[in-house]
Formats: C-alpha cells, structure tokens, sequence
C-alpha cells in the first residue's frame, strides 16, 4: 500500500503526519509501531543512534513506547 517512504525526525522533537484522508498516515504509524494489521507486512530499517534497526525485529519491537510512540487525534 506504501512504498519509498523517507522520514529524518530530529532527536527529542514531535512530529505530526498530516495529510488527507486515505493518504497513509495511519500505515505509516503503525508500521513504525511494529503494529500492522494480519495480512500486511513490512520491510525496511530504522536508524537511531547510528544503529540500523530492521523493521519487525526484537530491537524495533523495544523502541515502542519508548523510542517511538503514537498519540491519535
């Protein structure tokens, strides 16, 4: 549904996703979460810190809630 999807978030800033409705928000968020829905997958790498994280891995999952969080509307 995504694809070629950059984002450079700063350390200690908020970001928002804003867009119009259907745009891929939502995917966007729950992919960074590790919390796509059954039936989706995902593929790619965070960098924080200077460390490559894979998507879908133990070290993606400990950044939920931690490192990374979602705050909806």
């Amino acid at each position: 549904l995504l694809h070629g999807l950059d984002l450079d978030l700063a350390a200690g800033a908020c970001t928002a996703l804003v867009g119009e409705s259907g745009s891929g928000k939502s995917l966007t968020t729950l992919a960074l979460l590790d919390a796509l829905p059954p039936g989706l997958r995902m593929a790619g790498a965070l960098r924080v810190e200077d460390a490559d994280i894979a998507l879908g891995s133990a070290a993606h999952r400990a950044l939920r809630g931690r490192g990374i969080a979602w705050v909806p509307q």
